[in-house]
């Protein structure tokens, strides 16, 4: 770990991120900070954790085999924010372990982020849980459905409904009869029919036409 004085603003100058190339930390502040920043009087902003490129392997349960070059890729990278806050990829390593949570699924689109996880649960001596990564649900304009690009929220009135919407999403193939089943018929079903590999092997899908009724 290492305190690093760089600015959002800093790194763009620098690494000129773009949608298709993230950016990758380049290391200002690694082996202490840079003199012009002690001149200027600047002060660690954040912490970052020191990576290697030493590849790292973990088993998607879908996607097979993984392995990633984290100094290659993004560098070191934050686990403390310059607000004060844990970063995302630290806490939920915390979480996880102390939630000795066995099985991680979640969207596609963080996959990426697992990597950092793993060299971080190393670290700190954690288990690696197994990992799923499934499709996230994308509307019509191609954004992932979320609070935050204002989906509609699912319904209890129709949970029936959505589940059997959501199990046809992820390539379960639910029997008809299900449409007319109480929720637990649903979810005994699932549970007895559950087949991940059946899952597509892609980052998004066209939501189900329910998400949007």
């Amino acid at each position: 770990m290492f305190g690093c004085a760089c600015s959002r603003k800093d790194l763009a100058a620098i690494t000129k991120p773009t949608a298709d190339a993230p950016s990758r930390y380049p290391g200002t502040c690694r082996q202490g900070l840079p003199l012009a920043y002690q001149a200027a009087g600047r002060t660690a902003r954040s912490v970052r954790f020191r990576v290697d490129d030493q590849p790292i392997h973990f088993h998607d349960r879908l996607r097979g085999n993984q392995e990633a070059r984290l100094e290659s890729t993004i560098g070191d990278f934050v686990i403390l924010r310059a607000d004060g806050l844990f970063a995302y990829q630290l806490a939920v390593v915390v979480d996880d372990a102390d939630q000795e949570i066995t099985d991680v699924v979640r969207g596609a689109d963080l996959l990426d982020n697992t990597a950092r996880q793993v060299a971080l649960q190393r670290a700190l001596g954690c288990p690696t849980p197994r990992y799923l990564h499934v499709p996230v649900a994308v509307g019509l304009n191609g954004n992932k459905l979320s609070k935050q690009t204002g989906a509609m929220a699912l319904r209890n009135t129709r949970a029936v409904e959505e589940l059997v919407a959501a199990l046809q999403f992820l390539g379960q193939h639910p029997q008809e009869s299900l449409a007319a089943a109480t929720l637990q018929q649903v979810w005994d079903w699932a549970q007895t029919h559950w087949r991940p590999e059946a899952i597509p092997a892609t980052d998004a899908l066209p939501a189900p036409a329910i998400c949007f009724s």
